[in-house]
């Protein structure tokens, strides 16, 4: 006992002379800080295994230690490497082949010894390369990251695939979750960081290069083709999916308040890059959202039944931020709230949209008798009459007010001769 004291207490005293020869206000390491703190992660390491395997020569209260210990390794040697090439020309390139090279040593550990500190150094390797991939700088494709990614993605999924089997099936889950936001996050930084480059300085088009690139990776998790990861961990890929649902739902809503102009290409409405992505977004957020409740991955049952009236007022709103758009291109307003709410064109589009809105609820809830889409159609058309007489009738006179009104007023004669309000029955 008296020895294995006096040995954790050397390497405290080491870690603390190691903090002292240091800078008190910044980390500068060289190549003999480097050696240094290697040395005590090994020996970090070294205490671990030797009271893993010697199980019988340490106490009940020593139980934790060959955990502690080799989670003091573990941070002087990530730690160690992290500072150092934070100092060099080239620091992410290098701090990925330090995590890679550790990689290999952890994948060959775990084969063959019983510690169990490599097994789970291999499994905590994912987020050390999920962190790598936030911070790296640029792009992931620069600085040797060409290379670096398809080594690490190839690393990562084939120590997954030679030895997950051994692991426990959460942790097996959650490690394949966060490798498939690896690659989300590899892919949309380089999607939009490329689209930049070759195709248009524009930021719309990148913004929807990263969005459509977000779609594509949902699109596959939704509908697997290959059998190992994919089809075999399907919710744990799905769980990563809401993780990407996510994204592109704040991408959706931050969209919202950008005009999106498509130069060098002539603005079109709904065909043009932002409208159409905002577009395909709500479509795959619909699909994913069917998924994630059919596999238990959202276990609220509220949530089956309130997404179709979700997706539909997230639809009105895209519909209202189109007609915005097109108002901004072709009527010279600007594309601000302020501006947008005094534009007569504006007022008298959303009436008509909301109207044509309304009827399309309420025809809906007719066929299918569905008297809450009825209803909420009709709450709709009564907002519009409201906003006939607060809003558009303080710019009376106006040609586009004249028509606002004539248009609702026949979309209401069209309301009231096709969709009466369904009865009450069993799908309402």
């Amino acid at each position: 006992l008296v020895t294995r004291i006096f040995g954790l207490l050397l390497q405290i005293g080491a870690a603390l002379a190691f903090a002292a020869s240091l800078s008190l206000w910044s980390v500068h390491l060289d190549s003999g800080h480097l050696l240094a703190g290697l040395f005590l992660g090994l020996g970090g390491f070294f205490s671990s295994w030797t009271y893993w395997t010697l199980p019988e020569a340490r106490l009940s209260h020593e139980e934790p230690l060959p955990l502690v210990m080799g989670l003091w390794g573990a941070a002087w040697w990530y730690g160690t490497w992290f500072f150092w090439a934070g100092e060099q020309v080239h620091p992410d390139p290098i701090f990925l082949a330090a995590i890679l090279a550790a990689l290999g040593v952890w994948s060959v550990l775990h084969r063959r010894a019983t510690w169990p500190m490599p097994r789970y150094l291999a499994q905590f390797t994912v987020v050390l390369l999920l962190c790598s991939a936030i911070l790296w700088s640029g792009h992931p494709g620069a600085d040797w990251g060409w290379l670096g990614w398809p080594l690490a993605l190839l690393a990562q999924f084939g120590m997954l695939f030679a030895l997950e089997e051994s692991w426990d099936a959460r942790v097996r889950g959650w490690v394949h979750t966060l490798g498939a936001l690896l690659v989300a996050v590899l892919a949309l930084r380089e999607a939009h960081r490329q689209t930049i480059i070759h195709l248009a300085q524009n930021g719309s088009w990148a913004d929807a290069a990263a969005a459509v690139t977000g779609i594509l990776l949902l699109i596959v998790i939704v509908y697997p083709r290959l059998d190992w990861p994919l089809r075999r961990h399907f919710a744990a890929y799905l769980r990563a999916g809401g993780a990407l649902a996510a994204f592109l739902a704040l991408w959706w809503i931050g969209a919202c308040f950008v005009s999106g102009n498509p130069r060098p290409l002539p603005y079109v409405p709904v065909l043009n890059p932002l409208d159409l992505t905002q577009a395909l977004v709500l479509v795959t957020l619909a699909v994913w959202a069917r998924k994630a409740v059919g596999h238990d991955v959202i276990r609220d049952p509220r949530v089956e039944r309130f997404l179709p009236a979700v997706l539909a007022g997230w639809a009105f709103v895209w519909m209202n931020v189109v007609v915005a758009r097109t108002v901004h291109f072709l009527g010279d307003v600007p594309y601000a709230l302020e501006s947008m709410f005094r534009s007569d064109v504006l007022q008298a589009a959303c009436s008509v949209l909301w109207s044509l809105a309304a009827l399309g609820a309420m025809l809906l809830g007719r066929r299918r008798v569905l008297r809450e889409a009825w209803m909420a159609g009709a709450g709709l058309l009564a907002v519009v009459v409201g906003k006939l007489f607060l809003v558009d009738l303080d710019g009376r006179g106006t040609v586009a007010r004249i028509v606002s009104f004539l248009g609702v007023g026949l979309l209401m004669l069209v309301v009231g001769y096709f969709c009466p309000m369904p009865p009450k029955g069993k799908k309402s």
